[in-house]
């Protein structure tokens, strides 16, 4: 028995678009429309043996089973978003039991869904990660501290200057990396509509935002971190972008579509 796989919410112009275009989801199941009246849904068929709800919690924790899945989600979206130019993707495995509980979902939501999707057409999500070379970071900080003797004797009071030249390099660092972060995040806000502050882990990159904006303001955004790159590299940091993608971000703030 089948299941109805919901991968996006897209505008009217999706129907036409997938009855026209051969899109192929999970499984190579053709990609159809599912609508009412302002928004539409891109769903396909998918095996109830894996996706309802006991084999889908259990598929989602084998990645040999999850990878192939995930990425023909992700496939099915892109394709959306270059055909259609709007797309609000979904979590992975939104599913229903037929095609009215997709229909009955959407009719009920649809002012909202038609208000989080006018917000994203004609835009794509980018992520900027800011790397940092703390070997040039800190030859960098060297160079613009003020150089100073250190004078004393004695094995102790060695040690506690050490102690306190540590204590005084780590908190230089830190100022460092809020000043690199503050910069490049004002940067990306000149182009973008929305930057998102992304969670850090300790020894990871210095900084990681998500970045909605116009697929006309690409250029700006390259641009921009190209001239962040110019003024920074020297101090250790350099901006890496990545995109252009479906806005996952946003459509993560969709609540769950359920029946």
């Amino acid at each position: 028995m089948s299941l109805v796989y919901l991968y996006a919410v897209t505008p009217p112009a999706a129907a036409g678009w997938l009855q026209a275009n051969d899109v192929r989801g999970i499984g190579g199941q053709r990609v159809r429309a599912i609508g009412v009246a302002k928004v539409v849904g891109a769903v396909s068929d998918v095996p109830e043996s894996e996706f309802d709800q006991e084999p889908l919690d259990r598929n989602v924790a084998d990645s040999a089973w999850l990878a192939p899945h995930a990425a023909a989600h992700q496939d099915v979206n892109a394709s959306l978003l270059d055909g259609i130019g709007a797309v609000l993707p979904l979590a992975f495995g939104t599913i229903f039991r037929g095609e009215e509980g997709v229909r009955r979902v959407l009719g009920e939501r649809e002012d909202e869904l038609a208000v989080a999707l006018s917000a994203v057409t004609g835009r794509v999500e980018w992520v900027c990660t800011l790397d940092r070379d703390l070997k040039i970071a800190a030859a960098y900080r060297a160079r613009s501290r003020a150089s100073a003797a250190v004078a004393g004797t004695g094995e102790g009071r060695s040690y506690l200057l050490r102690r306190k030249a540590e204590v005084e390099s780590i908190e230089e660092q830190r100022a460092l990396d809020r000043e690199a972060r503050e910069e490049l995040r004002d940067a990306l806000a000149a182009v973008a509509d929305e930057v998102t502050d992304e969670p850090l882990i300790e020894g990871g990159p210095a900084a990681r935002f998500t970045v909605l904006l116009r697929r006309d303001a690409e250029d700006g955004l390259r641009r921009a971190a190209m001239r962040y790159a110019a003024r920074w590299s020297e101090r250790g940091y350099e901006p890496r972008l990545g995109g252009p993608w479906p806005p996952y971000r946003y459509g993560a703030r969709v609540s769950a579509l359920r029946e």
